[in-house]
């Protein structure tokens, strides 16, 4: 009997660990949202980590990274039309300075590229569970 108790409350506590895990998604900044109309594909470089080749996001969904501190240096995105831009480290650098951003949500559209704090990115994630697939880690 005691044996089945133990077995039980071991059974109980990892179940309660697990759960608590499973809500505290590791989700990092920096963020990258697809505010186009229509579906992109991404690919990040990463200044001191490994890139994101490729990526297919839907709109108003974001790319979360799993790693702490990982700095943008290059996102290349294809637009439904086949067109493809390419922002650089220097653009990043200069919206960083001009926003100040504590949680860095990079906001992808028609206009551009522009930088945002984490508000910005609750207000505007249509489906946090999409959200949660497109998460990074390598």
């Amino acid at each position: 009997m005691v044996n089945r108790c133990l077995r039980m409350l071991n059974v109980v506590t990892q179940a309660i660990f697990c759960s608590c895990l499973a809500g505290c998604d590791a989700a990092l900044a920096p963020v990258i949202l697809n505010q186009y109309k229509d579906v992109v594909h991404i690919s990040v470089a990463f200044k001191n980590g490994p890139s994101a080749p490729n990526v297919r996001l839907e709109p108003n969904t974001g790319l979360m990274q799993r790693k702490k501190g990982l700095v943008i240096a290059e996102i290349s995105v294809t637009e439904p039309s086949g067109r493809v831009r390419v922002y650089k480290l220097p653009e990043f650098d200069r919206l960083r300075v001009n926003q100040k951003a504590t949680y860095e949500v990079w906001s992808l559209s028609e206009v551009g590229v522009d930088l945002h704090d984490k508000a910005f990115y609750k207000t505007h994630l249509k489906d946090k569970a999409a959200a949660r697939n497109k998460l990074y880690s390598r």
